[in-house]
């Protein structure tokens, strides 16, 4: 979801990370959901690329999972 968020915004993977004052490496294991990754940090990276993570209900993830279908 990070991932195409930062995409939708036209950003680079150094862009976003220099934001973030994290490596691009640890953004790359941000994109990929890695769990080791600090939750601050998926926190501030979903914020900064406009994705929601919570929703009341499931519209937002199935609205977001249709836009993405073949994406990756």
């Amino acid at each position: 979801m990070i991932r195409h968020g930062r995409k939708q915004r036209k950003m680079t993977e150094m862009e976003l990370a220099e934001c973030l004052g994290i490596a691009r490496s640890t953004l790359q294991r941000v994109e990929k959901g890695d769990p080791k990754v600090e939750i601050g940090i998926m926190f501030e990276a979903a914020a900064l690329v406009g994705v929601k993570l919570f929703d009341s209900d499931e519209k937002g993830i199935n609205r977001w999972r249709r836009a993405t279908q073949g994406v990756y």
